[in-house]
């Protein structure tokens, strides 16, 4: 039986990247969303890597990620305010009004007014807060605020990073990943594998791939 990693954490959080990061250093695969391994998950890479280690993604909470005492669990907190900016150019957040959304936008310039003065950045925003302090069912995995979320990773036995550790010292951080799995990698491994799961360099295969068609 494979030795399973499981990366949570709130949604928007830096999740994709520690996930393959992860991989990358212990030199496993990313078989996919750990709570639904039905969905296309973009953080799946490396099936090809042959490893007694498997890695998954979550964005579940504690007290709901069905794991054995076997599974190595990694949490990654980012700083909510961050998140809340992330989460509002991603995540659709419905009209303030559907009726006058509809009306709206058969105008002629209607969605442009509409959204000026009624539909307002201030208010999508303040749903986007409202979504982390309390939770909801609008967006995927967002159904329970932030602070319970993370409250409950502190509280367990597992390794919790912060993603602005992660940008600062990439290679620090990664060093307690490695240890906490129990494998030994060197610096320059390390290094290595944060380079190759760099955003500079994910752009870059991804733009060279789309060039030859793939």
């Amino acid at each position: 039986m494979k030795k399973r990693i499981i990366i949570c954490g709130y949604p928007k959080s830096g999740n994709t990247w520690l996930t393959r990061l992860t991989a990358e250093i212990v030199e496993c695969p990313v078989i996919g969303f750990w709570d639904d391994l039905s969905l296309k998950e973009e953080a799946i890479e490396g099936l090809d890597r042959v490893s007694e280690w498997e890695c998954y993604k979550s964005h579940s909470c504690m007290k709901r990620l069905n794991v054995n005492e076997n599974d190595k669990i990694i949490y990654v907190i980012r700083n909510p305010k961050d998140i809340i900016v992330s989460a509002y150019h991603y995540f659709y957040i419905k009209p303030r009004n559907e009726c006058v959304h509809r009306l709206f936008k058969y105008l002629p310039f209607g969605l442009r007014v509409y959204n000026r003065f009624y539909n307002t950045e201030k208010f999508r925003i303040n749903t986007v807060v409202k979504w982390l302090l309390y939770g909801t069912n609008e967006a995927p995995c967002l159904n329970i605020p932030w602070k319970e979320h993370v409250s409950g990773a502190l509280k367990a036995n597992i390794l919790t990073l912060k993603y602005e550790d992660l940008i600062k010292s990439p290679v620090r951080e990664t060093e307690k990943i490695s240890k906490y799995v129990g494998i030994q990698r060197s610096k320059e491994k390390l290094t290595l594998a944060v380079d190759r799961q760099s955003f500079e360099n994910k752009k870059k295969f991804v733009s060279s791939a789309l060039s030859i068609g793939f």
